[in-house]
């Protein structure tokens, strides 16, 4: 039922928000995205309440990513459940937290580096872990379920896992070409997180169907059973890697909601920093700002701007989702 699930939703979720996505962000390429066409198409009032809901779930959605690396550490390094856990997961989160505050400080390309990178190192223990536990796929364990199912829960999870095609929308201002760009990453990463959502599960269950046994962390005990103890290294690795990404990723949706809403209250400059740098620890980023200058509205991707308008400056960044079941 769970893989089930995870692939219906990639049809009946996934595609169509990816394509509603693509079709705005191509049409209107603005900070926000989704909050700037809400307001569009069903006036200030409407936009505003959807801006606040929107930056209230990333930011809700980012708390969980920090966490969970810590609960990936302690699993690898075998801490006993106690105070001395307690105090590590936290140091762990904390460490996290304010290295993705430091990078944003940094600037936006340095952001757009950082995330490409950690997308390209997430995939390869996953992508090990599929391929060599694809031919011990059994489809008696995909296809038995024991118990009763939680149906609110698990469309809760499902929706959750293809819903980083709507953030892609957020940063749509700052991507240069966004007509061909979107269209393209779109067209990529949807068959890919499919794929990675469902083959890699696949493989779990296979190895072991027991669901009392999944917690977070035991994803690389799977790896070892299946591999030994080096993709057990790699998968640790590659898990805190895409939690890294996955909590950058919701901060800079957040952001950018905030943003639409026009806050720009704590957004202070100083000649010595590219980024505002009180917003930078309040809001765990630091989005580019130009008080006087950007993109005009009758450049040729700023579609839909009134005239005069101006549109952020251009940066030459490919937006990524790279939610994996790890």
């Amino acid at each position: 039922q769970v893989l089930s699930f995870t692939i219906g939703m990639a049809v009946l979720f996934a595609l169509p928000n990816a394509l509603m996505t693509a079709e705005c962000a191509t049409a209107f390429p603005s900070m926000g995205g989704q909050v700037h066409w809400v307001g569009m198409a069903c006036g200030s009032a409407m936009g505003s309440q959807n801006g606040y809901w929107v930056w209230l779930t990333n930011l809700l959605d980012a708390a969980v990513y920090p966490q969970l690396a810590a609960r990936y550490l302690v699993h690898a390094v075998h801490v006993a459940p106690g105070e001395r856990q307690a105090l590590l997961e936290a140091t762990v989160s904390v460490v996290i937290v304010a290295f993705v505050c430091f990078l944003n400080l940094l600037g936006l390309s340095v952001v757009a580096w950082t995330q490409a990178i950690a997308f390209a190192l997430s995939l390869v223990p996953c992508l090990l872990f599929s391929g060599i536990g694809l031919g011990d796929i059994r489809l008696d364990h995909l296809s038995s379920s024991s118990g009763a199912t939680d149906y609110t829960l698990l469309l809760s999870w499902a929706i959750w896992l293809y819903s980083g095609f709507s953030s892609l929308g957020a940063m749509a201002g700052e991507v240069e070409h966004p007509r061909r760009t979107y269209p393209a990453v779109v067209a990529l990463l949807l068959p890919l997180v499919t794929v990675l959502n469902v083959v890699p599960f696949a493989v779990a269950l296979s190895l072991d169907a027991d669901r009392a046994h999944y917690s977070a962390g035991y994803f690389a005990a799977l790896a070892a059973q299946l591999a030994g103890p080096w993709l057990r290294s790699l998968f640790i690795a590659g898990a805190n890697i895409s939690l890294l990404g996955l909590y950058h990723s919701q901060i800079l949706a957040a952001e950018r909601s905030l943003q639409a809403l026009g806050e720009q209250t704590l957004a202070i400059h100083h000649g010595w920093c590219p980024s505002p740098w009180l917003s930078a620890p309040l809001l765990d980023d630091a989005p580019p700002h130009n008080h006087h200058g950007g993109r005009p509205a009758d450049s040729e991707d700023a579609v839909g701007a009134t005239p005069g308008e101006f549109q952020p400056p251009a940066v030459e960044e490919v937006p990524t989702s790279n939610k994996h079941p790890f």
